[in-house]
């Protein structure tokens, strides 16, 4: 038996406790406190005092450190860096002008401290000071910034702005402002003009009912007996109807014009070819089922009557194209490079509706574009919104809106809308990154606008969409002129429910798409003028001359101011002509006229399944 030894048991406990433990896990006394447990042996730790201790710590902690640390790149660093110091310098500028901004819409304590004085008494017409400008005349918080100066209501001159400041020059251009800025609200208050149009059948006479579709009420045309004495007389009176309208939609358009110069905001010009439908409107008299001819053009007249245009023109598919490639007195290929109206490659752009409290304020916009060198489409804007309830007229944003019901074509309306645009650093942050996960699906007849539809944005089936719908759109020019036709398909998904009223599910699938159509009229000129509104400064005037022939200009040049106007409505007509359904918009007739009447009746079959689109489009319409 082996005679027992301690120093070699030492030896033998000391190697095995020292590779126990990994490096930078032992203590400073850990291996001699193990031996002496285990040994009865007392050893006496090196000697040290106590700055060598602190350091052999110190160095212990850095060599461990160093085998998780990982140190960010420098341009990750920097850009980090350089971003929190400018959001700091951001906020800090911010804070100070909300400082200024609640000092200088008070009185100053010391009044007689400022040299130039300025009462601007507030014009009786219009809306009240504090209703155009706000309680503590906010909307004029830019000017209060920008010359330093003290704008605010004293309470014994109640329908005054007080001005206090050090600067005459400066005074004498803040009248200018004020003068500006009250314009503005007038023009905002008066320029909204509306008005409704019918234009007379050259067959004759007749009656028009209200039909539902769809949730929409749309104006229908029924022809009625007339005497031959009426029918002789119908020309004349028809001529005669056309003119009181060219009238009428002459002093809108010309007023309307020189009006919007004043207005801020983002601004949108429109020829819009489409359904019209009636939101609000007057019933016929004595409980009749259908107004008289004459009845339903007065009643579009008054002030409560409201309606809109949306897409829902009922052309078949298959001769759109047909007759886009025969309509060649009237239209001439987009790309100057091409010699045929060959169907060109159209442009592809979508619109999402969020749902949800917050979320059903907002929608999307994107647009896509051909990858330069490749065959892949790619999102080249996107554009958060604010929309319209579904339903609400839109005159209530739009400075002007002329609608023109035209039962032997298609209805069109001349609009000047106001948008609503959100910067995407105000949306909540899962919305932005929904934004950047949109990809756009290629397939092999999307280069087809006739053919039946096939989806192509495809993103996240988690994500709060209630519904989207993808435009597909071909261009032409007017031929010569520098008018731009735009035919547009809209393919509208919406989520499968078991019903009509079950709450929206998310995790449902997107149902077969419904299909719209629509077009517009528009000069690239009208963009680049409405274009400067939006950040025209508080107080100012665009720097255009507005007048017709500023956004109408006349082939030749001509006495009349108003010619190019009427170039205008005539191809608007024409176009209007050339996307109708073939027959007028009629119903059945009775009588001596039935069977021609019947011979001019619209078929729902001819559209297939094109149907009206009830969606606020923002810039896709």
């Amino acid at each position: 038996m082996e005679k027992w030894n301690p120093a070699r048991r030492f030896c033998t406990v000391a190697r095995s406790v020292s590779s126990r433990r990994p490096f930078g896990q032992q203590g400073r006394h850990d291996v001699f406190d193990d031996i002496c447990r285990k040994t009865g042996a007392y050893i006496n730790p090196p000697a040290g005092n106590h700055d060598v201790s602190e350091a052999t710590k110190l160095i212990q902690s850095i060599l461990a450190r160093c085998d998780t640390l990982t140190l960010p790149k420098k341009r990750e660093w920097t850009k980090t860096f350089a971003y929190s110091v400018g959001k700091e310098d951001l906020a800090d500028q911010l804070e100070l002008e909300d400082a200024l901004i609640l000092a200088y819409r008070k009185a100053p304590e010391l009044d007689f401290m400022f040299s130039e004085k300025l009462l601007f008494l507030w014009p009786k017409e219009g809306p009240s000071l504090r209703d155009a400008l706000g309680t503590d005349l906010e909307a004029l918080d830019p000017l209060r910034i920008r010359f330093t100066c003290h704008l605010f209501v004293d309470k014994k001159l109640p329908d005054h702005i007080c001005a206090l400041g050090y600067d005459q020059a400066k005074t004498g251009l803040l009248v200018q402002l004020l003068r500006n800025k009250w314009t503005e609200i007038m023009a905002n208050s008066l320029v909204k003009s509306k008005i409704y149009l019918v234009e007379p059948l050259e067959s004759g006479h007749g009656e028009v009912s209200a039909r539902k579709e769809a949730g929409f009420v749309r104006p229908l045309f029924r022809a009625i007996p007339m005497s031959k004495a009426d029918l002789d007389n119908w020309p004349g009176r028809a001529e005669l109807i056309r003119s009181r309208n060219n009238a009428h939609l002459l002093k809108v358009i010309d007023k309307c014009l020189k009006s919007v110069v004043y207005v801020r905001g983002h601004l949108r010009m429109r020829a819009n070819i489409g359904l019209f439908v009636l939101d609000y409107y007057r019933q016929p008299s004595q409980g009749k089922p259908a107004w008289g001819f004459e009845e339903f053009r007065e009643m579009l007249f008054h002030e409560n009557t409201k309606g809109r245009l949306i897409p829902g023109l009922k052309i078949d598919q298959s001769v759109l194209l047909p007759r886009l490639l025969s309509a060649t007195s009237l239209l001439e290929p987009y790309d100057r490079s091409m010699d045929s109206l060959r169907q060109p490659e159209p442009a592809f752009s979508v619109n999402f509706e969020f749902s949800g409290q917050k979320n059903s304020l907002l929608r999307l916009e994107a647009e896509f574009a051909k990858c330069s060198g490749a065959r892949d489409y790619a999102m080249t804007q996107s554009r958060w919104l604010k929309p319209r309830k579904i339903g609400q007229v839109k005159d209530s944003r739009s400075p002007l809106q002329v609608g023109v019901i035209d039962f032997e074509r298609s209805d069109w309306q001349l609009e000047i809308a106001s948008l609503e645009f959100y910067e995407a650093t105000a949306i909540e942050r899962a919305l932005r990154e929904f934004s950047h996960t949109i990809k756009f699906k290629s397939n092999d007849v999307m280069g087809d606008i006739s053919a039946n539809p096939v989806r192509k944005v495809i993103f996240h089936a988690s994500a709060p969409v209630s519904r989207f719908i993808e435009k597909t759109a071909i261009r032409y020019r007017l031929k010569g002129t520098r008018y731009i036709l735009e035919i547009a398909r809209y393919d509208e998904y919406t989520r499968t429910s078991a019903t009509e009223s079950a709450p929206l599910n998310f995790a449902a699938p997107f149902g077969k798409p419904r299909v719209s159509w629509g077009a517009s009229v528009f000069d690239f000129t009208w963009d680049n003028l409405l274009g400067k509104h939006a950040n025209m400064p508080v107080g100012h005037a665009a720097n255009y001359d507005p007048n017709l022939q500023t956004f109408f200009p006349a082939a030749n040049e001509s006495g009349d101011k108003s010619q190019g106007l009427w170039e205008f409505i005539d191809l608007i007509k024409r176009v209007a002509a050339l996307l109708r359904s073939g027959p007028p918009r009629t119903m059945p007739a009775t009588g001596s006229v039935k069977a021609k009447a019947d011979g001019r009746s619209a078929s729902p079959a001819s559209s297939g399944n094109a149907r009206a689109l009830d969606a606020d489009l923002g810039t896709l319409f």
